[in-house]
């Protein structure tokens, strides 16, 4: 089985995506208990908004510094498969 590289920037990008995705699922997962009046799980979800919309945080700090290389690797994947 022969391992394909993948840059850092792409698992960044999958990374920055898969957080992105557990915040909506909590958020919307927090507007359920809201509409069912659950608040017994509500603070639960709440913190772990928090601590996704921290991690998103730090993720934009280390995109601003990757920013051209993920530019540059994007329209060069575009050109490859186009």
């Amino acid at each position: 089985m022969q391992r394909e590289f993948v840059p850092h920037e792409f698992k960044f990008l999958e990374a920055k995506i898969n957080v992105l995705l557990a915040y909506c699922v909590n958020v919307v997962f927090s507007i359920l208990q809201h509409a069912n009046a659950d608040a017994s799980k509500a603070h639960e979800t709440f913190r772990n908004i928090v601590k996704l919309r921290l991690i998103l945080t730090k993720l934009r700090a280390i995109q601003g510094k990757l920013e051209s290389h993920i530019e540059s690797l994007i329209k060069n994947t575009s050109q490859v498969y186009s």
